[in-house]
């Protein structure tokens, strides 16, 4: 090989190891955005489910 052809794999080196490193952060970056919503989705199911079956249980009690 020249000695001219190696800077030139070493810059390609280098971008393919900053482009593949962007899209491993982005990947977890959307994961975690994913990951929060969902857990903010069940963190308000879960004060909404007691509220619920309250609700079902009072209305329960007037049946007797």
């Amino acid at each position: 090989m020249e000695g001219g052809t190696m800077p030139i794999y070493l810059v390609i080196a280098y971008g393919i190891f900053w482009g593949l490193t962007f899209v491993l952060v982005f990947s977890i970056w959307m994961r975690q955005r994913r990951l929060e919503r969902e857990i903010a989705a069940l963190e308000a199911q879960l004060e909404r489910t007691p509220a619920q079956e309250k609700a079902a249980g009072d209305a329960g009690s007037d049946v007797r």
